[in-house]
Parts: C-alpha cells; sequence; structure tokens
C-alpha cells in the first residue's frame, strides 16, 4: 500500500511519532490530525509504502520522515 489522499499514515517526522489522515484541501482539521494532500511534508510521503524512509527539505529545514504503517 502506497501513501495517497485518503490514507491514514502511521510515521516519524524528525523523531516525532504522529499520525495523519491525508485529506482533500477543504478538509484539511490539523486538530484532528487531517492534512491536506497538497502540504509541502505530504508531497514528500505520497506514493512512499510501508518501511519507507524519507528525507527531503522543507522551507529550508532538513526533515527524516519513516513511514511504519498506512492504512
Amino acid at each position: 500500500m502506497q501513501v495517497q489522499q485518503g490514507s491514514q499514515v502511521e510515521m516519524e517526522i524528525n523523531g516525532a511519532r504522529q499520525t495523519w489522515r491525508i485529506v482533500g484541501a477543504g478538509e484539511t482539521d490539523l486538530g484532528r490530525g487531517k492534512v491536506s494532500f497538497n502540504a509541502p511534508l505530504v508531497q514528500l510521503i505520497m506514493g512512499a509504502g510501508e518501511g519507507d524512509q524519507i528525507s527531503g527539505k522543507i522551507l529550508d529545514r532538513e526533515v527524516l520522515i519513516k513511514i511504519f504503517k498506512i492504512s
């Protein structure tokens, strides 16, 4: 399974464990863990699979993301 719109993703971002649901732009609710598919960090992980590690830059800051579970 790959990260796509509608996925719930358990991941670690720079050492902090988080669970996000990838939603459409009009459904974003950060307080409930709902993040838009077009957010820069989500763009880094789109198409990634369980066990993948992704690194990149967001706003000139290095990020390391580890994907644990996608549902």
